[in-house]
């Protein structure tokens, strides 16, 4: 048997092993664990670019999508036009762009910078919402039905095609 230093070249690969089985697991869990309770529409009074303090659950009674974002994250950026484009293609559809921990002047100059027409942008300066939907990562996309339940989530940047399916489903759960 090799030794390095008085350890086993049998240890070190045992080691080696063992530390990418527990981080593969970490890491399934971190991408695969959904809420550890059943979700609704949150309590959260929000501002608005307007100043205008709105509480995302008055949005309950049509379906709703919460993309929460923020203006250095570039998947955010590169999908905010598939999301403007989606409003007019669902109408029947709230939603709502919750912008995370920056200030309203950052986020008024990006919007205006891009030419975004975008509904319902709030200011979550505290990123209250990320501990109330146990989000670990920008951009995150919550759909919620016309009872305010959670039916779906969604971490990271969306295609057309998978934004394009989750909204005809939630769509579908508007009687």
């Amino acid at each position: 048997m090799v030794r390095l230093n008085n350890v086993s070249v049998k240890s070190v690969a045992l080691w080696s092993v063992l530390s990418g089985v527990g981080i593969v697991m970490l890491m399934m869990g971190l991408f695969f664990s959904g809420p550890t309770q059943k979700q609704v529409l949150p309590d959260a009074r929000l501002e608005s670019l307007s100043g205008e303090v709105i509480n995302l659950s008055n949005f309950k009674g049509k379906p709703v999508v919460i993309n929460l974002w923020a203006t250095w994250c570039g998947p955010c950026r590169r999908e905010m036009p598939l999301f403007e484009k989606m409003q007019a293609t669902y109408p029947n559809i709230t939603y709502v762009f919750v912008n995370q921990k920056e200030r309203h002047g950052e986020v008024t100059r990006f919007l205006q910078e891009e030419n975004l027409s975008l509904e319902n942008v709030l200011l979550d300066p505290q990123g209250q919402l990320t501990t109330q939907l146990e989000v670990f990562g920008l951009p995150s996309t919550f759909f919620f039905d016309v009872e305010g339940n959670l039916v779906m989530a969604h971490v990271g940047e969306f295609s057309s095609v998978d934004l394009f399916n989750a909204l005809t489903d939630l769509s579908r759960s508007d009687p």
